[in-house]
């Protein structure tokens, strides 16, 4: 958990930064016929609305809903297979010792501070560790991609002269498949959390240990959530 919680710190620290050093120029670029762009994002944060376009939201096309579907379940298999790749090699290596030097250290079996063997239970939490860690990154290069969409669909409104209803389609749109990905990070999140779960349990770690892991896998991923969101307004402004 420590690598994932400086990785949430440093994005934090990362977007204050920026937000104090660009607040005097956003101020100065502010333009009134940009002012659509913003209330796209926000809508697709679930902030903003349009009165009389509110059933163009969460509608979303069955056919979009089972390719998000389909590609958030690809990361969650993969990463799963990932940790149960991991795990095998770690039984097979400790069926199968190597003889080695004694004053040599040996990857893997030592921990940082090259006193004690790593527990089963530390093992389990570094696997899935680096499973989060890689949702985490799946995740931003989602919004990434998602918010590189509004700009260039809201440019193209903009060039053509449209209507606000266009624009709250356009809302409409992303609000939907922003959710649906949250959606489908939320459970693949939760199927990480079950699964882990399971292989402390199976490696003996006492009930209270694995509830407290998991809930602090859960408030790493609700704080990862929020900066996600923050990230979503940060570039918006860079719209204006």
């Amino acid at each position: 958990m420590r690598e994932l919680s400086a990785s949430i710190s440093s994005q934090t620290r990362e977007m204050n930064n920026n937000a104090k050093g660009n607040r005097g120029k956003q101020i100065m670029k502010k333009k009134s016929k940009k002012l659509p762009v913003i209330l796209i994002i926000l809508a697709v944060l679930g902030i903003g609305s349009f009165a009389g376009y509110q059933i163009l939201f969460n509608n979303m096309d069955p056919a979009e809903q089972a390719v998000i579907d389909e590609e958030v379940g690809s990361i969650t298999d993969e990463i799963l297979e990932d940790i149960k790749a991991g795990e095998a090699a770690a039984g097979e290596a400790e069926q199968n010792p190597t003889t080695v030097d004694p004053n040599e250290e040996t990857p893997g079996t030592e921990s940082e501070e090259g006193n004690e063997p790593i527990s089963e239970k530390e093992q389990i939490l570094s696997l899935y560790e680096s499973g989060f860690l890689k949702l985490q990154t799946e995740g931003n290069a989602i919004i990434d991609r998602l918010v590189a969409g509004i700009k260039t669909d809201y440019e193209t409104l903009l060039a053509n002269g449209a209507s606000k209803t266009e624009y709250a389609r356009l809302a409409a749109s992303y609000t939907n498949r922003a959710n649906a990905y949250e959606g489908g990070m939320d459970s693949s999140v939760q199927d990480l959390l079950a699964h882990m779960s399971t292989d402390l349990e199976k490696a003996g770690v006492p009930k209270s240990e694995i509830d407290a892991a998991v809930k602090e896998y859960q408030q790493a991923y609700e704080e990862q959530k929020s900066i996600r969101q923050n990230k979503i307004l940060d570039k918006a402004k860079t719209f204006l």
